[in-house]
């Protein structure tokens, strides 16, 4: 930042990335910023983009949810006279990074003059005065595609392709900034290295040393060796890291680790689903020992009319994954921060607390009716019959037929040897 900059944000000033990122930041550096107020940018997205152009504005700031919100409303047929040339970085954090939106968001805003080297994806928290990662300036986004199999704690990356169904991309976030380390570390805190995946730790000059008044919350923060567990997963990668998600949001089933916002980006092939509209939790089972995968889907219409939406999630989840969705809950808000977080912790307490239950009962009544009218291949001989109710009843699903597909074996595999150990 110099104070030839024009800075530009819609988020909160209560929020760290507004506050620290871009308002002390932007004083610091002695450089004019203008502020749009955070409701106004949710009323009128397009306000945005159209006030960067008025005001030659070259840093703008937004997490995922501000791209996707703004793609919603801006229509390309529009004509406008918007002139993005002066944008020199956005700045692309908070919450997990879609390639595909950056790329949908860049597509768009190129006919303005708008640079894909202006997409800055970078990583920080409180904790670390709000930047740990940065990528080189000039650098276009980078990017990785992991096999989801190979994802849990300690596992060495396995690379693919991004039209692998079994695929997961991750954006890269950059190198370390100056005066902060980054080390990747199993549950011990033992440093797993490069191209492993693990907890993300920082250190240095610009991360915490406790937290105020909360010695306990301290201690489980801090390593004996003055580490900071983010509670975040990752791994190194040259130098560089990769964020593949929140602790709290991997979801334990079937002997393997899941991402909530991995489901999520699946559950967005389905027609009517869309990213920040759908909720994946993992809900511990005492008696199993292992989490069930509950979603959440934003829906206002009559209960009839989401029983064949939730039957469509639950198989195509199951098809690209391998992995039973436990129930569909539709709901009439998802609880998100001031910045666009989703708060998965909201609806996955609720659950718990037994405040979905009664609609709970009401779809499973109406989904009971629906798979019993829907029609399946019957099996037609012994060994067909045999086939099916073993199927059914390793993969605990209800109605298999004959004609049935599973495409992702790997998981599969994963779920008979979680059954059959040895």
């Amino acid at each position: 930042m110099t104070p030839n900059d024009v800075g530009l944000n819609w988020m909160p000033l209560t929020h760290d990335m507004g506050l620290i990122g871009t308002h002390i930041k932007g004083i610091l550096a002695g450089m004019n910023q203008y502020n749009i107020q955070t409701q106004l940018f949710v009323r009128h997205p397009t306000l945005w983009i159209q006030k960067a152009s008025e005001h030659k504005a070259t840093l703008l700031y937004s997490p995922n949810f501000g791209y996707k919100h703004f793609m919603k409303f801006f229509n390309p047929e529009d004509k406008r006279d918007w002139d993005l040339s002066c944008v020199r970085y956005i700045f692309n954090g908070a919450e997990p990074i879609s390639l595909d939106i950056c790329n949908e968001f860049l597509d768009k805003m190129a006919p303005y003059g708008l640079k894909r080297q202006a997409m800055y994806p970078v990583y920080g928290l409180a904790e670390g005065t709000i930047a740990v990662t940065f990528p080189k300036p000039g650098d276009e986004i980078k990017y990785s595609v992991f096999n989801r199999n190979n994802l849990g704690i300690g596992d060495t990356i396995a690379e693919t392709v991004r039209d692998d169904t079994n695929g997961v991309t991750f954006v890269d976030v950059g190198y370390p900034i100056y005066n902060c380390s980054v080390r990747i570390c199993d549950k011990n805190n033992a440093d797993l290295g490069e191209n492993r995946i693990g907890y993300i730790q920082i250190r240095g000059g610009n991360v915490t040393c406790g937290y105020y008044n909360n010695e306990a919350a301290t201690k489980e923060a801090i390593t004996d060796d003055g580490w900071l567990n983010t509670g975040d997963l990752g791994l190194l990668r040259d130098g560089r890291l990769i964020i593949t998600g929140r602790a709290k949001d991997v979801i334990f089933m079937a002997g393997q680790n899941y991402y909530s916002h991995d489901i999520e980006r699946v559950a967005e092939s389905v027609d009517g689903i869309e990213l920040g509209k759908i909720v994946a939790t993992g809900v511990y089972n005492q008696s199993t020992k292992c989490d069930e995968l509950v979603l959440f889907v934003l829906f206002k219409q009559k209960l009839e009319n989401f029983v064949s939406l939730a039957l469509q999630l639950k198989s195509t989840i199951n098809r690209t994954m391998g992995i039973e969705v436990s129930e569909v809950i539709p709901v009439k808000n998802i609880p998100k921060t001031t910045s666009g977080k989703v708060q998965r912790y909201k609806l996955r307490n609720s659950f718990i607390n037994g405040e979905f239950d009664k609609i709970r009962s009401e779809l499973a009544v109406l989904m009971d009716n629906e798979r019993s009218s829907r029609k399946i291949d019957l099996p037609k001989n012994p060994i067909e019959k045999k086939l099916v109710a073993i199927w059914s009843d390793l993969l605990e699903l209800e109605n298999v037929g004959t004609g049935m597909t599973f495409l992702n074996l790997e998981a599969i595999l994963l779920r008979l040897h979680s059954l059959f150990p040895e």
